[in-house]
């Protein structure tokens, strides 16, 4: 558990998490002479963002769920709104690759992709932090945190 949350943490999803966010939101906007500056800066920002975020563990629930999570949602809202208005090409031209062709292929590469990406692993260690959260929302007894777990995994699946 130790070396799966230093590998999803700060030796590697940690500082992903500022480098993916610049180079997708911020670095087009950058000259490329100023772009390790901007990244510092960018950075710097963002780690202290998000310690401010999650500094007191006891409010990080309120502060994520209300206000990254709102974020969130609308954001993701206006990704499909534009992608179903301006979609890149014709949906019904667009070849799919040969690993999605049947429903079981579609799984099996989904599950390793997911498990390239961590995902498996980290659905070890996340799985302590939600029931962890369950319990400090006042859940205590093994059914209702099961409930609990199960409504926030149809949430994520449908979301």
């Amino acid at each position: 558990m130790t070396l799966i949350h230093l590998t999803i943490g700060p030796l590697f999803g940690t500082p992903r998490t500022a480098t993916v966010f610049y180079t997708v939101g911020i670095a087009p906007f950058i000259p490329s002479n100023y772009q390790k500056l901007g990244l510092l800066i960018f950075s710097t920002l963002f780690f202290i963002f998000t310690y401010l975020i999650s500094y007191n563990q006891s409010n990080i629930l309120d502060n994520l769920g209300k206000i990254l999570n709102s974020i969130f949602l609308v954001l993701l809202f206006l990704v499909f709104i534009v992608a179903f208005l301006f979609p890149i090409e014709n949906p019904n031209t667009v070849k799919s690759t040969t690993d999605y062709l049947t429903s079981s292929g579609a799984v099996m590469n989904g599950f390793l992709q997911g498990y390239n990406t961590m995902d498996a692993l980290a659905g070890l260690a996340f799985g302590v932090t939600i029931i962890t959260a369950i319990r400090q929302m006042g859940k205590r007894e093994d059914k209702s945190i099961a409930i609990g777990a199960m409504s926030l995994g149809r949430v994520a699946w449908f979301s």
